[in-house]
């Protein structure tokens, strides 16, 4: 039977921010839209407006209960970049930031053995503009990729475990 490991946004507090900005960005949009002709005045509701808009359009994956990151027998998938195999992983690194009332690890780098587009073997469906909204990854170069914890529901400790098993794992060599 095949294990896998799933992680998800942590919605807390953000997804009522996330609605409340589309929401009272919408609405200053269009009350400037339709009276920006008789009170020029309103001009100045189009600056909030734009940026309660993009706040909500930049954090709105995080609305999704979609996983964000799979840890499987075939390796790590990443929600908008796609499944890098466990025998393309030649590294990883933990990074470890103190917070009070969390534990420690807040990001993971993984260094691959090849550059991140011949290292995915299956590349994540996702529309042109995914590439201007949150993501729980960087690229930190040609072949590494930061995994960001901070705003996913594990404790980062129990994802840098899951990590660790599966890395642990004898696998048969690939080409």
């Amino acid at each position: 039977m095949e294990r896998a490991f799933t992680s998800r946004w942590r919605r807390g507090r953000t997804g009522l921010l996330v609605k409340l900005n589309l929401v009272v960005g919408g609405a200053a949009a269009l009350f400037a839209a339709l009276n920006s002709a008789s009170h020029p005045g309103v001009h100045g509701l189009w600056l909030p407006a734009m940026l309660g808009l993009a706040t909500a359009f930049y954090f709105a994956p995080m609305l999704s209960r979609r996983p964000v990151m799979e840890l499987t027998e075939n390796g790590v998938w990443l929600d908008a970049l796609g499944l890098v195999p466990w025998t393309r992983v030649a590294a990883v690194e933990g990074r470890h930031f103190l917070r009070q009332g969390r534990s420690g690890l807040e990001q993971l780098d993984l260094s691959l053995d090849r550059p991140i587009e011949l290292a995915l073997v299956a590349r994540a469906p996702a529309p042109p503009w995914r590439d201007w909204q949150i993501r729980s990854w960087r690229v930190l170069g040609p072949e590494r990729i930061r995994v960001v914890f901070g705003r996913l529901e594990d404790d980062p400790l129990e994802i840098r475990r899951a990590f660790d098993e599966f890395l642990t794992r004898p696998r048969p060599p690939q080409p």
